[in-house]
């Protein structure tokens, strides 16, 4: 065999390693990659989620933390997702409305990014009308002492609400709100229907879980929208 084609043989085999590298690269990455129940690829679990992939009810829903209408519509989801853990699927959007709403959904998201979405979600709406009426600095008190009560690491905290990407992330998920069709809150999409309203919520709920009016506990009182 000439010169030539050896130097040929070498660059083929080379050739050849290199592309077989390259693509147990990308499968790999592909399998670090996974996908919400929405269509979302991203390479860490979603963190504002309950419930089985696999459930037939899936739900996105789109609230404001201060708002009081939320708050029960909150404690409606909560209580058939105890009734029916196996059957619900919950994805978490924020919405925005109130001046004190963007830094406590900031503070949310970054409690997400330590596993504790749901305990810091459950924290706040527990305190809409203390955070809601707060001004200036007693705002962010609040909210660093709920990031306290659940034992996030402080410092991550402080870090990750001085990161403009996080806001940036609040506001992306209004803007998909808005595409949505989201005009008020809370407003839910059960398996792609839109739904406005815990009472409207509870009313859809009845359609796909067979209750009798005895099984079937009082609606809270709060306002029905805001």
């Amino acid at each position: 065999m000439s010169q030539s084609g050896s130097k040929q043989k070498i660059y083929f085999t080379l050739a050849v390693v290199l592309v077989m590298v390259a693509l147990i690269f990308f499968i790999h990455t592909l399998k670090g990659l996974k996908k919400n129940d929405f269509g979302v690829t991203s390479p860490q679990q979603y963190p504002r989620t309950k419930g089985p992939s696999q459930a037939a009810v899936k739900i996105e829903e789109f609230t404001d933390f201060l708002c009081p209408a939320c708050a029960v519509g909150s404690r409606v989801l909560n209580e058939y997702m105890k009734k029916y853990p196996d059957d619900m699927r919950l994805v978490y959007h924020y919405y925005p409305l109130y001046p004190n709403s963007l830094p406590s959904a900031v503070y949310a998201e970054c409690a997400g990014a330590q596993g504790k979405f749901w305990e810091y979600h459950d924290r706040l709406i527990s305190q809409v009308k203390t955070i809601h009426r707060a001004k200036g600095d007693a705002v962010f008190r609040y909210l660093l002492k709920i990031a306290e009560d659940i034992d996030l690491d402080m410092e991550q905290i402080r870090q990750c609400v001085a990161d403009p990407k996080v806001e940036k992330v609040i506001i992306k998920e209004k803007e998909l709100g808005n595409n949505m069709g989201v005009r008020a809150t809370p407003t839910y999409f059960i398996n792609g229907k839109r739904v406005v309203g815990h009472i409207a919520l509870k009313e859809e709920f009845k359609k796909y879980f067979k209750e009798s009016a005895s099984a079937a506990q009082e609606i809270p009182k709060g306002s029905q929208a805001n």
